[in-house]
């Protein structure tokens, strides 16, 4: 119950989360663009950027032809500059050594006076002052973004978060120890004066703030490429590293406790007759204490019995509650989001093996795509439900190795597709499927619905007519243009002769040829008039033939011609529907208008490249 509970709670609370974030990215953006401004690099940046949007034309405008800019004063600090990220970096080691040092130094290890972590002490204390000088002194960013610069602003700001614990860590109770009792080991006030550590523990959260801050600089996306560390991966790493820390500092905090008693009869220390154990040892004890606290387990082997190891152990075990749900729900997320991408990945990889299955390309080639598919498969969209929606992320270096290689490069028997381009190749020839057909199995029937173009790879296929076979093809030839482009049911019935292979092209890849590659499909609707006359004096011949038994060479010929000129005439011939001037077409629009006289699904095409020009 408490970790479904603690789902929704987690869930909302990364939602607030990535709201916060986007609110400090944008913040971050118009602050770049302003310091920019007053530099002189952001009407530099203006004339690379492409202008052709009208959106962003107008937005750059917008922020140009702003007239009020906030100076900034030299004394004033940038907190995105490279001094600034340093400074964090800085902040980082020394709060990482406090949260593992100090516990120790106050449980563990014995201090005298001007010894090295006397000195060390001192340097920290000076390190936090001059933190606190340093944030005093940098300028942030209001609700709207704008950037404020003003001492007392930054002042109000600031003590509204974080002024007055950073200005008591850094206040020097080492040398104020001096005047109060020294190092003695005798005395217990001077021990209890070992607390005064207890804020800089404080600033552990700052150094998850700070890895926040600067995760986005150019030092931490290196380590991050450097080690393969994706966002997940470093959230588990900061949860087990915070989880470390708690548990070494509750662990010092339980031997401290003992110390404080001096080890009286009722500290677990002398209960235990652990007086003689080496600091190591001890060590090791609180922290297995911690860790069965921790975890509800409570062997009951080491139990508090002191106030202080009472009132300890309850704020442990009140820390463990809020700390394992937290656990629990934030790895519940994780390992539910891995899952599902894992699934998502399993998905794309089953449809590339299909896709390798179907095109016969290369092991090589098929590695080159799995492997692709897995380092990338976090830019894939949830959307990818076939091979052409896949396909169209794979990069430019991959589709034409995929062209090249996709029934070994057979495209090449076609002469339509031979003399294009790479584009048009990369484009359409991957999207092709490949289907195979029996020996003597239809592929399609006369009255059939036309959807689909046919392109043979391999085998022979028959035309045939009242089931008279009045021509046939071999690979390198294809079929069932003319019917699909005139939108008529199909004229005859094709049948495969042997086991035969076809690729087959789908109207909603004839869509895409006729949307970007215009020029493409206007030749191809000349070769289908040149293939419908084809077909069309196969048949004149076939029918001729077949009623002229015994007549002479020239009556035979002769009726040919008149049943193939009849043929044309009754078949509403392409050539009757769009002319095609000799002349060069000058531009694209006037190739769609020409086809739009011939297939009506070129509006759509005419009016989405309209769309494009901003008309």
């Amino acid at each position: 119950m408490i970790s479904s509970v603690h789902l929704d709670t987690t869930a909302d609370t990364n939602t607030k989360n990535y709201k916060s974030l986007w609110r400090q990215s944008i913040k971050r953006v118009i602050s770049n663009i302003r310091s920019e401004k007053q530099s002189g690099k952001f009407s530099e940046r203006i004339k690379h950027f492409n202008t052709k949007s009208i959106v962003m034309r107008r937005v750059i405008e917008d922020i140009s032809s702003e007239n009020t800019t906030t100076q900034i004063p030299k004394s004033i600090i940038d907190p995105n500059s490279v001094i600034k990220g340093l400074w964090d970096m800085i902040i980082g080691i020394v709060m990482l050594y406090v949260s593992i040092v100090t516990p120790l130094s106050m449980a563990f290890i014995e201090t005298n006076t001007f010894d090295v972590l006397f000195w060390v002490d001192i340097a920290i204390d000076a390190i936090f002052a001059f933190d606190v000088i340093f944030n005093l002194n940098t300028y942030f960013l209001d609700e709207e973004g704008n950037i404020v610069v003003k001492r007392k602003e930054i002042f109000l700001n600031y003590l509204k978060g974080w002024l007055i614990v950073d200005v008591f860590t850094c206040i020097p109770f080492e040398i104020l120890q001096l005047f109060t009792g020294g190092y003695s080991a005798t005395n217990k006030l001077a021990r209890m004066t070992k607390l005064r550590v207890l804020p800089r523990l404080f600033r552990v959260a700052r150094l998850l703030k700070m890895v926040k801050h600067v995760r986005s600089s150019s030092f931490v996306q290196q380590l991050q490429l450097l080690f393969s560390l994706s966002h997940r991966i470093m959230q588990v790493l900061t949860m087990f590293t915070g989880t470390i820390i708690c548990i070494h500092v509750i662990a010092c905090f339980w031997y401290f406790v003992a110390k404080m008693n001096d080890f009286n009869s009722d500290t677990w220390i002398a209960r235990y007759k652990f007086e003689d154990k080496d600091p190591g040892y001890l060590y090791l004890c609180s922290v297995y204490w911690a860790i069965t606290t921790l975890t509800s387990v409570g062997y009951g082997d080491i139990v508090p019995r002191t106030q202080e190891e009472k009132a300890v152990a309850m704020c442990w075990m009140v820390f463990s509650v809020y700390f394992l749900s937290f656990i629990v729900g934030s790895i519940s997320l994780i390992i539910s989001e891995l899952t599902e991408k894992t699934k998502f990945r399993d998905s794309l990889l089953a449809k590339a093996d299909s896709f390798a299955d179907e095109s016969g390309i290369s092991k090589e080639l098929r590695n080159k795509v799995t492997n692709y598919i897995s380092r990338n498969s976090d830019s894939f969209s949830a959307k990818v439900t076939d091979k052409s929606d896949l396909i169209q992320y794979f990069n430019s270096d991959i589709k034409l190795e995929l062209v090249q290689s996709i029934h070994d490069g057979a495209y090449a028997a076609f002469e339509i597709f031979n003399k294009q381009g790479k584009d048009f190749l990369m484009r359409i020839i991957p999207l092709l499927d490949t289907i195979e057909y029996p020996s003597r199995s239809v592929i399609y029937s006369v009255g059939e619905h036309s959807c689909e173009i046919y392109f043979l790879l391999k085998g022979k296929v028959h035309h045939k007519h009242e089931n008279n076979v009045f021509r046939v093809d071999n690979p390198g030839s294809y079929f069932g243009d003319y019917e699909m482009f005139k939108r008529i049911s199909r004229e005859y019935t094709v049948t495969a002769v042997m086991n035969t292979y076809l690729w087959v092209m789908k109207e909603s890849i004839v869509d895409i040829i006729i949307e970007e590659f215009p020029g493409v499909y206007k030749e191809m609707i000349q070769n289908s008039i040149f293939n419908f006359k084809k077909t069309k004096a196969a048949l004149a011949e076939i029918m001729v033939l077949k009623r002229m038994k015994g007549k002479s060479a020239t009556e035979t010929r002769k009726s040919i011609s008149e049943k193939y000129e009849s043929m044309l005439k009754e078949g509403e011939s392409l050539d009757g529907r769009i002319q095609f001037p000799s002349l060069r077409f000058e531009s694209e629009i006037d190739n769609l208008i020409q086809m739009l006289k011939y297939d009506r699904r070129v509006m759509k095409a005419i009016m989405r490249n309209l769309t494009k020009l901003g008309c």
